[in-house]
């Protein structure tokens, strides 16, 4: 009785020696990532409403404006990535808009035009931060995505930053940063050239043509382009 107590116990002990053994070996290894780059876009867009009767344009919006974004932050964890406190992101959208009666000079504009609709203006407004940049790593793939920002309501540029594509998905197997000693650093660059690039896409067309109404149709002619850089380092701590 005491013979196979004591037998059981051994048997526990051993079952408990191999599983932390492999608990060690399979834990996944502490890091920091680091995350930084910039971003370039610039929007075209050329809105024209035209009357159906003799098919003439009669008001026409233009706007060309550049998006500028830079940023730098920090997640550090092993299975779960948390996000540092310190990090730094800087943007603004600027350029022109210009509103008028298409290549004529109108001596009388349409009754239904909004009021003061001639003019032409410039803007330069900051860009404000919608959602934090996220990191996770899992399944041996590191997520990076940078702040997604846009412009304020009350702002008089209105291009859209497409930060929300300014992502990176980059194979990253624990096992290559266990070998790796504390302090050592992996640097991977993404962005815009880089096959490690997320959702991103360069060109976006924003045309479209708007059903007639009430006398007038609408349509635009309308290019919208992204470029970005950036760098991901993984330290093991």
């Amino acid at each position: 009785m005491r013979l196979g107590l004591l037998l059981a116990l051994a048997a526990t002990l051993i079952l408990s020696v191999v599983s932390a053994a492999g608990a060690t070996s399979d834990a996944t290894p502490s890091v920091r990532v680091t995350f930084s780059g910039s971003a370039q876009g610039t929007f075209s867009d050329t809105e024209r409403w035209v009357l159906l009767t003799s098919n003439e344009c009669y008001l026409r919006r233009i706007r060309n404006q550049s998006t500028a974004l830079s940023w730098n932050v920090g997640f550090t964890g092993g299975r779960s990535l948390s996000a540092l406190a310190a990090g730094s992101v800087k943007g603004a959208v600027s350029g022109t808009e210009v509103r008028d009666s298409c290549d004529d000079v109108a001596e009388e504009l349409p009754p239904d035009t909004p009021a003061e609709w001639l003019h032409s203006l410039k803007c330069n407004d900051p860009l404000r931060i919608r959602r934090a940049a996220t990191s996770s790593w899992k399944n041996g793939v590191l997520r990076v995505q940078a702040p997604v920002v846009e412009v304020a309501k009350n702002a008089v540029c209105t291009a859209v930053p497409r930060s929300d594509q300014l992502n990176a998905r980059i194979a990253l197997p624990s096992a290559s940063i266990a070998k790796l000693r504390p302090g050592a650093q992996i640097r991977i660059a993404v962005g815009s050239a880089k096959p490690t690039t997320g959702s991103y896409r360069q060109h976006v067309s924003c045309f479209h043509i708007a059903k007639p109404y009430d006398g007038y149709r609408s349509f635009d002619e309308c290019a919208d382009t992204l470029r970005w850089t950036g760098v991901v380092t993984i330290t093991r701590l």
